[in-house]
């Protein structure tokens, strides 16, 4: 059995911090990025920060380029987990800060250049029409869900993530380099060798989202983490 497991921004967190000053006019909370030494193409950054008084949830939120997505409480802290797609360039990237829609703040990130493994494929057979349907209606279900906000984080901690499997090893690895004749992808998941039966656990305190059986995934589950966070599991035995 292989398993796939499509871990959106589901990575423990390497301790570190950037923090800047809060604006003067304002009471803007400091932030810092924990996890600012490793960030890379196809990653995320966490933000935590420390806000002044009591914010709705929505009020204050960060923001790169066209993604925006607002901060969480959880504990004593608030967390932001910001996409960086696989497009960015290495170098400095700018990440906005904002409260009630007014910039507070803009910080800079620097993203590391990371060299993915490359994966030659041959041509991909052609489908028939009615399968193309399909796999493009499935789509459009797993699209609905991720963009499905819940704003209550369901796991213990920022970092309180594991990989679904034991005693086993990663066959191929998330953010593989795919290329096809007529296309260049990414991998967004990572293979897990497995034999049956095998237990397959949650990376992480959650509620089930969907279950079913897609044309390219097979058997998956998907699981809602809170705040964004989602994980999948496909290439299920059942």
């Amino acid at each position: 059995m292989r398993l796939l497991v499509c871990a959106l921004l589901c990575f423990c967190l390497i301790a570190g911090c950037f923090l800047f000053p809060a604006h003067a006019a304002l009471p803007a909370p400091t932030v810092g990025i924990i996890n600012e030494r490793n960030l890379y193409p196809g990653g995320f950054a966490i933000l935590v920060a420390i806000p002044v008084g009591s914010l709705p949830i929505g009020a204050f939120s960060c923001r790169h380029q066209d993604i925006s997505v607002p901060f969480f409480p959880l504990h004593d802290r608030w967390y932001a987990v910001l996409p960086i797609p696989f497009s960015t360039l290495a170098g400095t990237i700018p990440i906005g800060i904002t409260m009630d829609n007014a910039s507070i703040a803009l910080m800079n990130a620097e993203i590391k250049h990371r060299p993915h493994k490359t994966t030659r494929l041959g041509p991909a057979r052609p489908l028939p029409e009615y399968i193309l349907e399909r796999i493009e209606r499935e789509r459009e279900i797993a699209r609905a869900i991720y963009t499905t906000y819940d704003p209550t984080p369901r796991f213990t901690a920022p970092g309180g993530f594991t990989y679904p499997i034991r005693n086993t090893h990663i066959t191929d690895p998330y953010g593989t380099k795919r290329v096809r004749p007529n296309r260049t992808y990414y991998h967004a998941g990572a293979d897990f060798r497995a034999r049956r039966p095998e237990k397959i656990v949650s990376i992480a305190n959650g509620i089930v989202a969907y279950t079913g059986s897609h044309f390219l995934e097979g058997n998956l589950v998907i699981i809602n983490h809170g705040v964004g966070i989602y994980s999948c599991y496909i290439h299920l035995s059942k």
